[in-house]
């Protein structure tokens, strides 16, 4: 491994700027292990370079002279990303930093929400302990614009692509909405900006077209899988009165008739799920848990369904072959759709019970901290 410093021509012309700290790393890497080992290096190289130049920023007191050096757009590239280390390193120099403000006025705790940093915001805000309402509601940029204000506005592009599905990513920024509401006094969910727009009006126009891709990328989802759902409710009803063969084996009669079963009453629930997403009002605040419960309960159903009907299958198969070799790959071929349903679906399963019921989000369990700093 190979470290070269960055010439710079002022004194904090080149440095500062996000996670890398002025190091550039050429690896050679022959091992995996070499490779972890030089990763875990450039970490404690760089927590060290920060330190260095965080005490070497805490002799100039010259405003002008960090500004020109990028130290006030480096923290704020920090905020942008997250970087809870590094923000902490230099808000700890003294409150020129803690209370340093954009081109908008608008200070790290503002710029972390417009960012979607959950961790940093609530990190913080927990140095002000049992203060963090007042302080939060006592947050204003230029526009007149409250924290409120601040989440209304449409997320960064970065963060929502990492959401599947446009009604996801609404789900999300309501949940952002609901949650930084809850940190401030209730008079500013009615506080007007400059353009006399409200938190929630500000939320609305901004989301418009969210709500619009939303409704689009549910109906589009549930068309598909009614679709689905209907084959299978055909399929499973005209096998539930047809037991292939006369097998002697009243076991796997019994797990035939009750896959049938379980497939035929969980695809027509599916189906009816579905029809409640395709004749939703599909309103703004529908994105919050009804549209996202509906989408769960359809997708889990369906994939019990397919589930159950493929069990069947291989139960009939079974009955009727019960002693061949053929049974073998069938079975195995048989368990594929599953699979792939699994692959293709279950993430998105996930990530909907998750969004809509473990929330992920902690602003409104704010916590002090014993940590001394200087804000």
């Amino acid at each position: 491994m190979q470290c070269y410093w960055l010439p710079s021509d002022g004194y904090f012309q080149n440095c500062l700027f996000s996670q890398n700290l002025l190091l550039t790393i050429t690896f050679y890497p022959t091992e995996v292990e070499k490779r972890i080992g030089d990763l875990k290096l450039v970490h404690l190289l760089s927590n060290e370079l920060l330190r260095v130049m965080c005490t070497t920023i805490s002799d100039k007191s010259d405003i002008g002279e960090l500004r020109d050096g990028l130290v006030f757009d480096a923290l704020f590239a920090a905020v942008d990303r997250g970087n809870i280390t590094f923000v902490d390193e230099l808000t700890g120099i003294g409150p020129i930093f803690a209370a340093s403000t954009d081109e908008h006025s608008r200070d790290i705790y503002m710029r972390a929400i417009e960012h979607r940093q959950d961790k940093l915001f609530t990190h913080m805000l927990g140095y002000v302990g049992d203060r963090h309402k007042a302080a939060a509601s006592a947050m204003e940029d230029k526009f007149g614009n409250n924290l409120l204000h601040i989440v209304a506005g449409l997320a960064p592009p970065a963060y929502l692509n990492r959401i599947p599905g446009a009604a996801l990513q609404m789900q999300r920024e309501l949940q952002w909405f609901e949650e930084v509401k809850k940190l401030l006094y209730e008079g500013a969910s009615t506080a007007e900006n400059k353009d006399g727009n409200t938190p929630k009006e500000l939320f609305t126009k901004s989301h418009k077209d969210l709500v619009s891709e939303g409704e689009k990328w549910m109906k589009e989802m549930a068309t598909s899988c009614t679709v689905v759902a209907a084959l299978i409710v055909t399929m499973v009803f005209t096998a539930a009165f047809t037991i292939p063969g006369n097998s002697p084996n009243k076991k796997l009669e019994k797990t035939y008739l009750d896959s049938i079963g379980i497939a035929f009453f969980s695809s027509t629930a599916s189906v009816l799920v579905f029809l409640g997403i395709l004749t939703a009002r599909y309103d703004e605040d529908d994105f919050l848990v009804a549209l996202p419960t509906k989408l769960f309960l359809g997708l889990s159903t369906l994939f019990i369904s397919i589930a159950s009907m493929l069990i069947a299958f291989c139960a009939g198969l079974l009955i009727m072959i019960p002693e061949s070799w053929v049974r073998i790959p069938v079975i195995t071929f048989a368990a594929l759709p599953v699979i792939l349903f699994v692959y293709m679906q279950f993430p998105l399963l996930i990530r909907t019970f998750r969004f809509t019921y473990l929330k992920g989000l902690s602003l409104s369990t704010v916590k002090g901290t014993d940590t001394k700093k200087t804000k």
